[in-house]
């Protein structure tokens, strides 16, 4: 039985969806693909209880240093039983650690970008980002056996930069509850956006759109953890725009909560300037709520599935989505609902996908032929 040494940076939520999806990864591959995985990442005690299965060795460094996770790192290499080291995330001190240890201990490394290769992320603090891939990361990344992406956007990515590694096309899986709650009747409707309050997610747009409708009996629920104070930038533009009475802001709410407010929303919208993978559309698209987001996720197939609107960036965009959804008849959004969640199950489940991971694996040891999912 192989096993699997994964390393992120942090279990915070606020950190985005890595914080959910690697955890989530872990636990599939060592409940349907019956291999040992280890994981090494920063974690509040919730957050490690309410993310991490039992049956995953996990390891807690003090802090994001490169120092502590190299220790760790190297603790979990003595008993000489790690076969592949899975790196998630590119750029900080912990990856720095881990690409040391693959190369120090001869193993064979694979590392998930996350999307942290996008054109959008590169122009964040793209100096420094400049400097850094000339001065260590793209050795990084060429060190790779293997590089994964979530989407046929990142790939491309990947391939724009000159990388040249065999990429292991392999999207999120979406996990849910055993149980989803009841619907909250509420004496108006609802749409949410849930995720980061950050400029990358087009809230300034969506908060424009919504104020050019100002739709009747309708609320649009702006929920997620404020980066960079970017929530003073949204209460400034909403007061501009005299729609506090339609427009509500909060910050990080609990997993428990998440779920209640995809299953009170009449739709979900996330117009995101850049996406790697969005897992809050597919949570919310599994909840039965119709998904408004853009071309700039890699979502298209809410098209083909009737499930939602994928549309081009922009205002006048949004607002032709919004109207529309907000003209639908509960009847209709219901169906499109069932749409959704037909597209989840049938492309999003957890079992295949840690089964592709596995198959990925097999092949970096030479045990098996090279999986589909691999694109050389």
């Amino acid at each position: 039985m192989i096993h699997v040494l994964h390393s992120l940076v942090t279990l915070n939520p606020d950190y985005g969806g890595p914080a959910r999806s690697v955890p989530t990864l872990c636990n599939a591959l060592k409940q349907y693909s019956k291999i040992n995985v280890s994981l090494i990442a920063t974690a509040k005690e919730t957050e490690k209880n309410n993310l991490v299965s039992n049956k995953i060795n996990f390891n807690q460094p003090t802090s994001k240093s490169y120092a502590d996770f190299l220790q760790l790192g190297k603790e979990a290499l003595t008993d000489n039983t790690i076969d592949v080291i899975h790196d998630h995330g590119i750029w900080l001190p912990n990856n720095l650690a881990l690409a040391k240890i693959a190369t120090r201990n001869d193993k064979p490394l694979i590392i998930s970008t996350r999307g942290m290769l996008s054109p959008w992320a590169l122009d964040h603090n793209w100096l420094k980002k400049k400097i850094g891939w000339f001065l260590y990361q793209k050795k990084i990344l060429n060190q790779a056996v293997v590089i994964h992406a979530t989407s046929d956007t990142e790939l491309n990515d990947l391939r724009n930069l000159g990388l040249k590694n065999s990429i292991a096309l392999i999207p999120n899986g979406i996990a849910m509850p055993e149980i989803l709650p009841q619907k909250q009747e509420s004496k108006h409707k609802t749409a949410l956006f849930l995720s980061r309050l950050h400029p990358v997610k087009g809230l300034l747009t969506l908060i424009r759109a919504w104020s050019t409708l100002s739709p009747e009996n309708w609320v649009l629920k702006i929920v997620g953890p404020n980066e960079n104070n970017y929530k003073t930038v949204l209460e400034k533009e909403i007061i501009k725009l005299n729609a506090g009475s339609s427009i509500t802001l909060s910050g990080s709410i609990s997993d428990a909560d998440k779920w209640q407010e995809y299953i009170n929303a009449d739709f979900f919208v996330l117009p995101s300037l850049s996406e790697n993978f969005g897992i809050v559309i597919g949570e919310a698209l599994a909840c039965g709520t119709p998904v408004i987001t853009t071309n700039d996720t890699p979502w298209q197939q809410i098209e083909d599935y009737q499930c939602g609107w994928c549309i081009n960036r922009g205002e006048d965009a949004l607002i032709k989505a919004l109207d529309e959804a907000i003209s639908l008849s509960k009847n209709q959004r219901q169906d499109m609902g069932k749409q959704g969640q037909k597209l989840i199950f049938e492309k999003y489940n957890w079992q295949d996908i840690a089964n592709q991971m596995n198959a990925v694996y097999q092949w970096v040891l030479n045990k098996v032929s090279k999986p589909d999912c691999v694109i050389p």
